[in-house]
């Protein structure tokens, strides 16, 4: 009798036991699907805080390129209307240093730069005898660069053109002189000093690269 009831006793633990270990499991799954739950509402609330704020980047950012295309807009328009007041056609002189030859064969300077303009003095002897004749000769241009004055001196203004052609202005530079006026020198150069083409092609891909977050080039 002792050994059945000691049976039942053990079976009626055992019970209690997987009834406490199921309470236990179905505790815990609660638990871990409350905290999952959690986690998830807050991953939720966080993505929709970041697509927020994404949002509000985006509309700062599209403002903030609507007013970049504003004041670009305004400023070529500027460029352009002071570009037209100094003339469409312009003419600019631009005096070499002597060569080598001149130097040796003993020639004499006789072309001065005066602001905008070109001063010639020759000087050539009296038929009769008398003293040397001088003769001066003006010459007004938009600009007038002496022989001290660089490639980047030549280039300033030229620089300015190439902002025009990119608003769709026809634009055109040449140079105009008898052989060894220095023509080549200016438009291309060397390596150490290159010339208004190679300076013209860089600004230009400079100035679409600068301007492509506004427009379409």
């Amino acid at each position: 009798g002792r050994a059945r009831k000691g049976g039942a006793l053990k079976k009626e633990f055992i019970e209690i036991k997987q009834r406490d270990m199921e309470k236990l499991r179905e505790d815990f799954e609660l638990r871990r699907q409350e905290e999952l739950a959690k986690v998830e509402k807050q991953t939720q609330m966080e993505r929709e805080k970041h697509a927020r704020e994404l949002e509000e980047r985006w509309e700062a950012l599209k403002q903030t390129q609507e007013q970049l295309q504003r004041e670009l807009k305004a400023k070529k328009e500027i460029h352009n209307q002071i570009e037209e007041l100094k003339g469409s056609i312009r003419v600019c002189c631009r005096v070499r240093p002597m060569s080598k030859k001149e130097l040796n064969q003993g020639s004499a300077a006789v072309v001065e730069v005066c602001g905008n303009m070109i001063k010639v003095v020759t000087t050539k002897k009296d038929k009769k005898g008398g003293p040397d004749i001088s003769d001066t000769k003006m010459w007004t241009f938009d600009k007038c660069l002496s022989e001290a004055k660089s490639q980047d001196d030549v280039f300033e203004d030229t620089g300015n053109l190439i902002q025009s052609a990119i608003d769709g202005y026809n634009v055109c530079i040449f140079a105009y002189g008898q052989t060894g006026a220095g023509k080549t020198y200016t438009m291309s150069g060397p390596s150490d000093a290159p010339g208004i083409l190679p300076r013209a092609v860089s600004t230009l891909f400079k100035a679409i690269k600068e301007q492509s977050v506004a427009f379409n080039y």
